[in-house]
């Protein structure tokens, strides 16, 4: 889980997928950028459907996991100000309810 600065709020890693890049590629690279983590392995868990506010559009997003073997010290960045690890067998951290909603994909 990260601590994202603006929305002032724990979340999952993730983002938008850039052109020509698969879901797992974006998993991926969101998974970099935000928390300078390089899975071991990257697993397709799910897709959840959720109406986003304001404007009720509905979206489809795709959901990873995976398992470090050697995972890298987090350093706040310009987006991200902590990170925490989570099992998904403990409660969840408070959450949106998308970001919780993806996360039960994980067992």
């Amino acid at each position: 889980m990260v601590f994202n600065r603006f929305r002032n709020a724990w979340e999952l890693p993730g983002g938008m997928i850039d052109p020509g890049e698969s879901p797992r590629e974006a998993a991926v690279r969101e998974l970099a950028e935000e928390t300078d983590q390089r899975a071991d392995s990257l697993d397709f868990a799910g897709v959840a459907k959720i109406q986003m506010a304001p404007d009720n559009r509905i979206e489809y997003l795709a959901t990873y996991r995976g398992r470090l073997a050697a995972p890298r010290p987090f350093t706040p960045n310009k987006e991200m100000s902590a990170a925490t690890w989570w099992n998904p067998g403990e409660p969840l951290p408070d959450l949106f309810p998308v970001d919780a909603a993806l996360a039960s994909l994980c067992p």
